[in-house]
């Protein structure tokens, strides 16, 4: 089992800027072993490296709170002075996106549509318990199916744009069929920007939590927990459907970074009455079985959550997991790479599709791969699902 304590020490064989970045969080295993000043005095640390690899990971707010309290002499000023401005920009802009998620809310409110907003400022608040101590970069936010059209024309009509939804389609015939046929079987959702003075606002509309999931809205929209956003009461997920939700999403994205599995590991170790039970009926629902518990086996490896011995024997019983968890810590002791190659993109749909149970699932991963590819190459999708830089 990956959390016995050979394998626990097997994780901290990182290179030295990895080790001293993981040795900030408070819950990882690096931070039970490994002093952040002992480090520090017995490596020679790349501060600049170190910086991006904090940035990368999407750590920084976490990172600078760890080292500013440091009584490490050796940390040079300019490391601490770039994290507390890096951490007060993600504060600013963190604070921005849930001033507009009220005013989104109250939008969608007005015209009679029902929106459930997930991850973003609730995950902060419900893993961490502050939107500070988190780092995220849009809001997420799930409509019914049906009234998904009808949410799109509405944030068009208050000035989001997004480079998905383009005059230009009009022009030619075969450009709107692909962009219907990519629109109606590839796409759960549509991201939009709104460009300001101050800073940029962000938002991905969902007609579904996932490509890789069944529809999910009503189940939700049943369980709700009221939750306050700088002193305004809103409905999101419980901390039960969000653990399923961000073990979905993270999967999607390959666990690619520390991030995804730490807000897993903060998510269960400060909602100690979690309903287990209501995670895993939720589970079989979603489908997602295999990607809630590679979710917990990877904080367990590296934050080492407490578990049932029942979830451990789950995870020891689905041989494929042990198998993801190795290709995951190899991707994350790996040094990040700019762009990625043809063969890492098809290794890590491989990957998707080990993490998924569902054969359906599987066979549109395929699907999904082979027309990106053709659709990217000669009509440039790319620019259409991606509005503005995040």
């Amino acid at each position: 089992m990956v959390s016995e304590l050979s394998k626990k020490l097997d994780i901290l064989e990182l290179y030295a800027e990895l080790n001293l970045l993981l040795s900030c969080l408070p819950l990882s295993i690096h931070s039970k072993y490994i002093q952040v000043s002992n480090l520090i005095e017995e490596h020679s640390i790349d501060w600049n490296y170190f910086l991006r690899l904090a940035k990368y990971h999407k750590l920084v707010p976490q990172v600078y709170l760890c080292l500013k309290q440091s009584t490490q002499k050796n940390i040079p000023d300019f490391v601490l002075a770039s994290l507390r401005q890096q951490s007060c920009e993600i504060s600013l802009k963190n604070i921005l996106h849930v001033k507009e998620l009220k005013k989104l809310i109250s939008l969608f409110q007005t015209h009679e549509i029902e929106v459930i907003p997930f991850k973003g400022p609730t995950l902060a608040k419900l893993a961490y318990g502050s939107i500070d101590a988190r780092q995220f970069c849009d809001l997420d936010v799930l409509v019914r199916r049906q009234d998904f059209d009808r949410s799109i024309n509405l944030l068009i009509s208050h000035s989001y744009r997004s480079s998905y939804i383009r005059e230009g389609w009009n022009q030619s015939i075969l450009n709107r069929i692909i962009k219907d046929l990519h629109y109606k079987f590839f796409t759960h959702e549509i991201s939009f920007g709104q460009k300001r003075k101050e800073n940029s606002v962000f938002i991905d509309l969902h007609r579904n939590i996932s490509k890789y999931s069944p529809e999910c809205f009503d189940k939700f929209s049943r369980q709700l927990v009221k939750m306050n956003l700088l002193e305004q009461s809103i409905q999101s997920l419980g901390p039960e459907d969000l653990l399923n939700v961000i073990c979905i999403h993270n999967s999607q994205d390959g666990w690619m970074k520390f991030q995804a599995i730490y807000d897993v590991a903060n998510l269960v170790y400060n909602n100690p009455t979690l309903n287990w039970s209501n995670v895993f009926e939720q589970a079989q629902n979603l489908r997602c079985r295999r990607r809630l518990l590679l979710g917990l086996a990877l904080s367990q490896s590296y934050f080492d959550i407490d578990l049932s011995e029942s979830i451990k024997n789950m995870i020891r019983e689905d041989q494929v997991i042990s198998n993801l968890i190795g290709q995951i810590g190899q991707r994350l002791k790996a040094k990040p790479v700019s762009k990625r190659t043809y063969s890492m993109k098809i290794s890590f749909q491989i990957m998707k599709m080990k993490m998924l149970e569902s054969f359906d699932f599987k066979v549109k991963v395929l699907y999904e791969f082979f027309w990106s590819y053709f659709f990217v190459n000669f009509y440039r999708a790319k620019i259409m699902t991606t509005p503005l830089s995040k």
